[in-house]
């Protein structure tokens, strides 16, 4: 029962920062740190200490990829978006990349039908807070119907 009311409040913080980040392009950090909060009682209460590593790499991972990028004056992550993929690292553990690669594939498939109906192409700025929402949704009820029906 505690593991589905940590999915349920995790999604539900999840869904108010894709709401924000929809709206007003930026990720309120209280939803960040009540996100991380959820996420660090599910490792204690699941015993997976090995989601602190996994959280570690990515959060190093994803910084890089955003001093890198920033550098050449190209903006793929928003800071708000980094904080929130890491957080989701430690929720996620190992399942992580799955749920990356989903909200991924499908903003990017949004992104570029609105680049093409918009003609802005490869410069449309999509939210990624709404897709990161979807792909987390999709995966704790799948992983929730397959593993206790």
């Amino acid at each position: 029962m505690s593991k589905v009311i940590l999915s349920v409040s995790f999604l539900l913080i999840l869904v108010v920062a894709a709401i924000y980040d929809f709206k007003k392009r930026e990720i309120p950090n209280f939803t960040v740190v009540l996100l991380l909060f959820i996420a660090a009682v599910r490792v204690i209460l699941n015993k997976s200490y090995s989601n602190v590593i996994i959280f570690a790499i990515y959060t190093l991972f994803f910084f890089a990829i955003y001093i890198f990028a920033e550098r050449r004056g190209i903006y793929l992550l928003g800071e708000g978006d980094i904080k929130l993929l890491s957080v989701l690292s430690l929720y996620f553990g190992f399942d992580f990349i799955k749920v990356l690669f989903l909200a991924c594939t499908t903003g990017f498939a949004m992104g570029l039908a609105t680049g093409i109906k918009k003609k802005t192409y490869l410069k449309t700025y999509v939210p990624l807070a709404p897709f990161v929402f979807l792909a987390s949704t999709l995966f704790e009820v799948v992983n929730y119907a397959t593993f206790n029906h």
